[in-house]
């Protein structure tokens, strides 16, 4: 059990979008560059949520990679 919880944990972390061509993601209190726009992530948010058992990639998801940048001002 410990094993599929690691495996899962690894998973969960490696799935998670982390920057894009505009810049990297930022968690909630993460600083914005105001040259950029910022929308949640739906992919990192769904992730968060499937994996909710496991304690860490929800925290991962909100402290690290909650909002990406999506274009330009």
């Amino acid at each position: 059990m410990k094993k599929l919880a690691i495996i899962l944990l690894m998973l969960s972390m490696s799935a998670c979008t982390t920057k894009n061509q505009y810049g990297n993601c930022i968690g909630l209190n993460g600083n914005e560059d105001p040259k950029l726009q910022y929308n949640y992530n739906a992919w990192n948010i769904g992730i968060g949520i499937f994996f909710s058992s496991l304690i860490l990639p929800p925290i991962f998801v909100v402290l690290d990679d909650l909002k990406c940048p999506v274009g330009t001002k």
